[in-house]
């Protein structure tokens, strides 16, 4: 199974306020404006979100922030055939 997650579901913290569940220390890898948002690529470990942030946030490469994936936004996806 994968679980799948809309990048508008996504929500960014303050780095030094995680204390929930569901919420990761990342790294913000890239940042791209499309003006109604910001299209902000960050890596938690391995793993690389892509996430929509109101342009009014400041987000810069290189950046620690906190990200906050809330379980009721979670989907589960169904093994496709031949996947391992």
């Amino acid at each position: 199974m994968k679980l799948g997650i809309r990048s508008e579901s996504i929500m960014l913290c303050d780095p030094g306020k995680i204390v929930t569940q569901n919420t990761f220390l990342g790294t913000v890898k890239n940042t791209v404006f499309l003006g109604e948002y910001i299209d902000c690529e960050v890596t938690v470990e391995k793993q690389l979100f892509s996430i929509k942030v109101s342009p009014d946030i400041e987000v810069s490469v290189g950046n620690q922030v906190g990200i906050i994936i809330p379980r009721e936004s979670w989907v589960i996806l169904p093994k496709p055939p031949g996947w391992q």
